[in-house]
């Protein structure tokens, strides 16, 4: 997945044996809510549009379209495959029956060109820059290791922790989990110190702090964001924004975010001080710990 984008790269390798081998990729579709299923229905708009390199296939009025970026042969479908069954939904007593639709096949031809890729995108992406997006997401991810200082697998958990940090119009945002949850109030400030701080990114928490901040709902956070002003709710059990006011006060929070987040990592401190002096009454299942 390219960083700041929503797009992936797919990359497929014949490693040999076969002298003739053809792979038809069929993409099955859902877009929904993820807190919702999709079933058949009369509504999906099948057509697809051609174009060089890239097919832009818009199911619903009012999403955004899917671009598939390639160098194979297409062959249009337009087929619904029926009850994919989702083990984990069902263990958490959620719906776990859906049904896909499959708009069309790409060929790839691995026998002259044993390497290919496609790319899935919300906007066109020329195909001859899967190779370059995907060498410079894997250095990106290697430099983050670097980073920080530690084991190997602290560096492995650096790198992993950057999923979680998405960019929100000109700001940033933390993910409470994938992928039944978006932006919580909760989660980003308990989480900001060891996704941010602890990886020596300041800024980050700083610019994520603040966007939180100017959420604020009755002198508390908001548990989930973005949502319409009449749906949010607050943590009423967590200590409301008047608790951190003196600690922005204390350490000067609109200077004190320099380079080596010394003094952000004080000021975090106080917070999540304070954040688990309430661990106990917090109704939720999500652990404070």
């Amino acid at each position: 997945m390219v960083y700041g984008q929503d797009t992936t790269v797919i990359q497929y390798r014949l490693l040999g044996g076969v002298n003739d081998c053809r792979l038809e990729v069929r993409p099955l579709i859902a877009f929904r809510d993820y807190h919702a299923t999709t079933h058949e229905n009369s509504a999906l708009n099948p057509r697809i549009e051609v174009e060089t390199g890239n097919v832009k296939i818009t199911p619903y009025v009012g999403l955004p379209s899917l671009y598939l970026g390639h160098c194979g042969e297409i062959r249009q479908t337009g087929v619904w495959y029926h009850n994919f069954e989702y083990e984990v939904e069902r263990m958490r007593g959620l719906d776990y029956y859906e049904d896909l639709f499959n708009p069309l096949g790409i060929v790839l031809d691995l026998r002259h060109i044993p390497m290919q890729a496609m790319i899935a995108s919300t906007a066109p992406r020329p195909i001859e820059s899967a190779l370059a997006a995907r060498a410079c997401e894997i250095e990106r991810h290697t430099g983050l290791a670097r980073s920080v200082q530690g084991s190997e697998f602290v560096r492995y958990l650096a790198s992993a922790a950057d999923q979680f940090i998405v960019k929100r119009g000109e700001g940033y945002s933390v993910i409470a989990g994938y992928h039944w949850f978006t932006d919580w109030g909760r989660d980003t400030m308990i989480s900001l110190p060891g996704l941010a701080l602890s990886t020596g990114r300041p800024e980050l928490a700083r610019v994520s702090y603040c966007r939180l901040r100017a959420l604020l709902i009755v002198e508390c956070f908001p548990i989930a964001f973005p949502m319409p002003k009449t749906r949010r709710n607050t943590i009423p059990r967590m200590p409301p924004y008047g608790f951190l006011r003196p600690c922005e006060r204390i350490w000067r929070i609109p200077v004190i975010w320099n380079s080596s987040g010394r003094s952000s990592t004080a000021f975090w401190r106080m917070l999540c001080a304070g954040m688990n002096a309430a661990r106990g009454t917090v109704s939720s299942s999500t652990r404070m710990d």
